[in-house]
């Protein structure tokens, strides 16, 4: 299982089991998982150049979206920047408005309004982060609600990627 499949069905269940094989799932396991980061690699300038979308914290700073969500946002933000510089009207041919759309991510549709740039849970449209598309931003919280930040088991202290406790 992908880290926000899981953390849906933990969330939307309560079971404490793993959904697969039915064994038990630390209740901490949301709040302590381990990102895994490929090791740093000679990506070229065109790589470092792709955009990424990201969702405003809680707390302020930014998160980016796991690669799959990242993916189908960029794809429904091209076609609606086409559909505006081809100047037609606010709906597609079969009639839908590509200026929001619906994901599933960690177990909630999500409605990513693309016009006012924000995330909202469709079940709760209230409730509203800013969104961004940027290109990199080296001081984000991390990915999908992954922190970059580890926490010292026996200082119980954040520990940063360069080594420092906070």
């Amino acid at each position: 299982f992908c880290y926000l499949c899981i953390k849906g069905v933990m969330q939307s269940t309560m079971s404490g089991t793993c959904a697969l094989c039915r064994a038990p799932v630390p209740r901490n396991f949301l709040f302590n998982p381990e990102l895994v980061e490929p090791p740093p690699s000679s990506q070229s300038e065109e790589e470092e150049e792709e955009w990424r979308w990201f969702y405003e914290g809680r707390g302020g700073g930014w998160w980016q979206y796991d690669e799959r969500t990242s993916t189908d946002i960029e794809h429904a933000f091209l076609k609606r920047q086409q559909r505006q510089d081809n100047d037609k009207d606010d709906e597609d041919e079969d009639g839908e408005d590509d200026d929001e759309l619906e994901l599933l991510i960690a177990g909630f549709i999500y409605v990513i309004d693309l016009n006012a740039m924000v995330q909202k849970r469709k079940c709760a449209p209230q409730i509203q982060r800013m969104i961004k598309r940027d290109r990199n931003i080296p001081d984000k919280k991390g990915v999908a609600g992954i922190s970059r930040k580890k926490r010292n088991k026996r200082t119980n202290r954040l520990q940063l990627a360069d080594g420092t406790s906070v």
